[in-house]
């Protein structure tokens, strides 16, 4: 093999779902999660792919979105031609993500910075925008 020519080796990682009695959904650990913290603690610093039996959800994409190397990571489904992790994240120009994020900015969130909200469109186009503003109040 010359200098210039890269060798790749097919490794596999293994994830679960793991959900634990008398604790919050929150408290879960997904399949992809266990997976690339399996890859990561085995040394593996770049993802290729990552295959799944069902589109990633909301809390997987994010967590994969925020590794560094998975800007290219390719999302393989059954059935289905594979797509990059960017077909699975929201963009900011469709109407629903626009009231979304007009809405989560005016969410308080003093200590977390996590604003949020809840968006919802209805089948007639209409959309519908919610934020919780609570606020602590000292007794």
């Amino acid at each position: 093999m010359d200098d210039n020519a890269l060798a790749f080796a097919l490794l596999l990682y293994f994830g679960a779902n793991m959900e634990f009695s008398g604790v919050p959904m929150q408290q879960t650990v997904h399949a992809e999660q266990s997976a690339v913290i399996h890859a990561r603690l085995r040394g593996e610093t770049v993802m290729a792919a990552i295959t799944i039996n069902y589109r990633p959800c909301g809390h997987c994409r994010q967590f994969m979105n925020e590794l560094n190397s998975c800007a290219g990571l390719q999302i393989r489904l059954p059935g289905a031609e594979p797509t990059t992790l960017a077909d699975h994240l929201l963009t900011l120009t469709d109407k629903l993500t626009q009231a979304a994020l007009a809405v989560a900015n005016q969410s308080y969130a003093l200590y977390s910075n996590a604003h949020s909200c809840l968006a919802l469109a209805a089948e007639d186009g209409r959309v519908y925008a919610l934020v919780a503003m609570l606020r602590k109040r000292r007794l």
